[in-house]
Order: C-alpha cells, then sequence, then structure tokens
C-alpha cells in the first residue's frame, strides 16, 4: 500500500477496508476478495498437488561470508536445472519463507502472488510448521492497523516436521513428517544401520548423495525401505540432493528440507 494512501495530504485515502477519493468515490476493498481466493487456488493446484511419480533434485544453498545470514535456498530440477521455488531465512530463528521460482529476495514480500508460503520453528528447533500464503491476521492487524476491513485470508498450517530431541548426539536423528490436508499417514526416517566397515551409520542412497552427514535421511512409512517418499541428503558442502514423491507435494518437500537445514537447539 502506497504510504500517501495513509499518512500522506494527498487525495487518495486507505481506512477501514475503503479506499476514497476526495470522498466522492468510496470503493469498498472486499470486492477483491474473488481475485484473492483465486490466487490460493491455483497455488493450492500447482505446489500442494502431489504425483504419484518421483520428483529428483538438488538444493543450492547460499550463505554469507563465513556462513553468516541470511541463507537462501534454490530448489532445482535434476533434468532441466530449471528453479522451482526459491526460500529465504532471515537468521537462525526466523520462519523460513519460500516462493515460486526464483521470487526470493531482502524486497520480497509475504504478500506478492510469488509467495507460497512460511516454515515456523520453535524455540529448540524439533518443531517446524509449514504455513500455506495466507496471513497471520493478528499480528498484521497489531502491526498494521490501517488493513483492518481488507480481505485477508487467514493462513492455515500444512504440514509438520518433528525432530526428536538428542542433546548428546550418540544416536542418528530420528524425523517425522505430519500432514493436515488430507488422510494421509504420518512419515518417519529410515533407521540407519551400522556400517563396521565405514565405522558409521549408513543408509543406501543409490548415489544421489556423496558425503555422510547427520542431516542425511530418507522418510517412509512403517519402517518399509521398499517405498521411499523422500530423500534428502548431501552432495558437497552447499549442495544436497531432495527427491520425492506422492503424497508429497513440491511445497511440502521444500519445507521438509529447509527444515533438515535449520539450525536446531535440542538437535545434535
Amino acid at each position: 500500500v502506497p504510504p500517501e494512501w495513509i499518512h500522506g495530504p494527498g487525495p487518495p485515502r486507505l481506512s477501514r477496508g475503503f479506499l476514497s477519493y476526495k470522498s466522492i468515490c468510496k470503493t469498498p476493498l472486499r470486492v477483491l476478495a474473488k481475485v484473492l481466493q483465486e490466487d490460493m487456488l491455483a497455488k493450492d493446484t500447482r505446489w500442494l498437488t502431489a504425483t504419484d511419480c518421483y520428483t529428483l533434485c538438488q538444493i543450492h544453498r547460499r550463505r554469507q561470508e563465513g556462513g553468516g545470514y541470511p541463507h537462501t535456498y534454490e530448489l532445482r530440477l535434476d533434468h532441466s536445472d530449471e528453479v522451482l521455488m526459491t526460500a529465504m531465512r532471515e537468521d537462525e530463528q526466523s520462519a523460513c519463507r519460500i516462493f515460486a521460482q526464483s521470487a526470493a529476495s531482502d524486497e520480497s514480500s509475504e504478500h506478492s502472488k510469488e509467495f507460497l508460503g512460511a516454515v515456523v520453528p520453535n524455540f529448540w528447533g524439533t518443531l517446524f510448521t509449514l504455513y500455506d500464503s495466507g496471513t497471520d491476521v493478528d499480528a498484521l492487524l497489531q502491526r498494521e492497523p490501517f488493513v483492518q476491513g481488507l480481505p485477508l485470508r487467514p493462513r492455515t498450517a500444512v504440514c509438520s516436521v518433528g525432530y526428536e530431541t538428542n542433546l548428546f548426539g550418540d544416536c542418528p536423528r530420528k524425523v517425522s513428517a505430519d500432514f493436515v490436508r488430507g488422510s494421509r499417514p504420518r512419515l518417519e526416517n529410515l533407521g540407519p544401520r551400522w556400517d563396521k566397515k565405514l565405522n558409521s551409520y549408513a543408509l543406501p542412497f543409490f548415489g544421489r548423495v556423496k558425503k555422510a552427514s547427520a542431516k542425511n535421511f530418507q522418510l517412509v512409512v512403517n519402517g518399509d525401505s521398499n517405498t521411499i517418499f523422500l530423500m534428502f541428503g548431501k552432495i558437497s558442502k552447499d549442495l544436497f540432493c531432495l527427491d520425492f514423491r506422492g503424497p508429497i507435494a513440491p511445497l511440502e518437500a521444500m519445507a521438509i528440507a529447509s527444515a533438515a537445514l535449520a539450525k536446531k537447539r535440542a538437535v545434535s
């Protein structure tokens, strides 16, 4: 919203959900509610619809000098190098905001058509919740009271990613994913086995993962290793593999990966 519409001396004024011009034309902005609904439906269709085939991707992480924040993540298709999504985390405790294509930047707005959702961590880094592109209405009204009366769609939770507390790092990480929409089963990481030759825990990543890392995991249902629904692992310092299939949708896969790359105070 242009600042002059709220605080400036010019004739256009925004107040209580109405845009007026010299008190002659007074337009209720709730007429734009249908546009908002169509935008949300289009995003759900494109980014929250799963397919049965595997999608093979890589995540490129970009950090400031010395590993500092902000961190940005690019999700690229393996076969074409097309950028599907980008995400930005401003600091270790902030939400990770996800945008379509290459839209994530310092100037990116959560009210833009490219904004897809945000992954919000708890303090300990043991729970990460993906919200859709709706608005945290209470927080917005407290911060910007002039938006009262505008057509705002409250954000809703899409899925959550949990990490079991593990302060000492004496055993592999335990990861789970729960989905709000639809009757989908909980996904849990496949437990790695101890490899005597490597003197470490190991999982078969079929050549997709190149580096050993505590971040590496595979998500399955009921420990069934024959069907891997998501695989995440380290290729190099700032390059990671992310392969997934239904019932996981692209936005949910990106959220799970961003949780894997986040700071965790209570997970070694």
